[in-house]
């Protein structure tokens, strides 16, 4: 069985627990940058993850077309999703809710909220002033929780263990 990453990032944070993912994940691992990268052929494919983080209140743009493009194959899939995002409890589930289609989530063996990381050192002017204006936050900060990585891979792991 083989399982794609697909996930975008922007200051690196998505990338970095994509990569504490893959090192979790019991299948055969490709992962594709979408922002950086082109896909080949999905269906080829038994699980697919998707992950990306908040920016401005939503999930990146490629993410969105990737899911729009591909949810009728997307469906037929064992699916997992992923959020990287600094809100916590009821914002942070609004914020997943609003990034995947319902028919995906309820589609998905595994969902998880990631946490996330204000890189101030990484973003532009504008970002930082809004940053900091939204959230008061001035210097780097982190709140991924690999732990939570960790769940979400076993989810994953465990289903496609039932599956062979």
């Amino acid at each position: 069985m083989s399982t794609l990453i697909v996930y975008a990032t922007k200051h690196g944070t998505t990338e970095k627990a994509v990569e504490r993912l893959e090192e979790m994940l019991s299948d055969t691992i490709d992962k594709v940058n979408i922002g950086k990268e082109r896909i080949n052929n999905i269906e080829e494919y038994d699980c697919i993850v998707i992950g990306g983080s908040i920016h401005m209140g939503n999930i990146q743009k490629k993410i969105r077309k990737f899911i729009k493009t591909n949810e009728q194959l997307l469906i037929t899939k064992k699916i997992g999703l992923f959020l990287c995002c600094m809100r916590t409890d009821q914002e942070a589930e609004d914020q997943f809710n609003a990034a995947y289609p319902e028919i995906l989530r309820n589609q998905a063996i595994a969902t998880e909220l990631f946490g996330g990381e204000f890189i101030i050192s990484k973003m532009s002017k504008l970002d930082k002033m809004i940053i900091e204006k939204v959230s008061g936050e001035t210097e780097d900060s982190s709140s991924l929780n690999v732990k939570v990585i960790e769940r979400f891979a076993k989810k994953i792991n465990d289903q496609l263990v039932l599956e062979r």
